[in-house]
């Protein structure tokens, strides 16, 4: 069994209204592997300046419209960081199978207020 992530880097305001944001691995790594076969394990979302947002509601699609989910709407919680407290982290432990997909977006919308996504890693295993 192998570990494997993608990292994605954003300057974005997430707000009430679903965002979506696309998860796109270099050309070479989507080539080898073009479709995952595995157990998604977790998503990690990283955010700063949070104003009066509370939490995080997340789900994550094959397809750009938010429509197909491989995961459902989760509503996370933000822990701040020690030395800045500013920073937010925000994880979502996943532990499903998946077959002949790719996880192509993740939407993300906040209960109130709003947070700037800065980066988004996922995990999963092969099988």
């Amino acid at each position: 069994m192998s570990n494997n992530y993608l990292v994605e880097y954003f300057n974005d305001q997430i707000t009430t209204d679903w965002s979506g944001f696309a998860l796109q691995p270099e050309n070479i790594r989507r080539k080898q592997t073009p479709r995952l076969y595995g157990t998604l394990s977790a998503c990690y979302i990283y955010c700063d300046t949070r104003v009066n947002a509370n939490s995080l509601t997340v789900r994550i699609t094959d397809d750009v419209n938010g429509d197909r989910c491989i995961i459902g709407d989760k509503q996370v919680g933000f822990a701040y960081g020690v030395t800045t407290p500013t920073m937010t982290s925000s994880i979502i432990k996943v532990e499903i199978d998946v077959a002949d997909t790719w996880p192509s977006m993740i939407w993300m919308k906040t209960d109130t207020g709003t947070v700037n996504l800065r980066e988004i890693k996922i995990t999963w295993r092969f099988l």
